[in-house]
């Protein structure tokens, strides 16, 4: 029997196999199944286990420090953008919330010509609606690949930085 790496987890919620009263032993590869494990949940932990490589990351370890330190935004046409930004906690929702106002009234909240915001990185100066929906989309789809990294959907990690125009 092979290593069980720690991204097993993710793998049997992927095949619809999170439940299952069995536990494993990470060192040697076996695996312990209680009695009421059906021969079919048997073998479909087996495939799980065949195909399995030690060598994988937690995907949802690894989504959730990416997460945590925030989404470097890259622009090539305006480098005063380039920051790395808040993707989670109430900074992220402050910058969804203004999204939301500036969708729904086509200005910044509270009148403003230009809005200053706190990036992980430091400050930033958005001149323009249109910047900042760029930065706070740009977030947003990167969160969203994350999150599909986590769930085994996609193969591909996302990285660190989102780039926009």
């Amino acid at each position: 029997m092979a290593e069980i790496g720690p991204n097993f987890k993710n793998e049997l919620a992927a095949a619809g196999l999170v439940g299952l009263p069995i536990a494993w032993d990470a060192a040697s590869g076996a695996v312990t199944y209680a009695d009421s494990v059906t021969q079919e949940e048997r073998d479909a932990v087996a495939a799980v286990l065949a195909a399995h490589d030690p060598e994988t990351p937690d995907r949802g370890k690894a989504a959730a420090a990416a997460i945590a330190a925030g989404c470097a935004i890259a622009s090539a046409g305006t480098p005063a953008l380039n920051a790395t930004y808040h993707a989670s906690g109430a900074a992220w929702q402050m910058m969804r919330d203004e999204a939301l106002y500036i969708a729904a009234f086509g200005e910044f909240s509270g009148g403003l010509a230009e809005l200053d915001w706190t990036a992980v990185s430091g400050d930033v100066l958005f001149e323009t609606t249109a910047q900042f929906m760029a930065v706070a989309r740009a977030i947003g789809d990167w969160l969203t690949h994350w999150h599909r990294f986590a769930a085994g959907r996609t193969e591909i990690s996302p990285g660190g930085t989102a780039e926009i125009a």
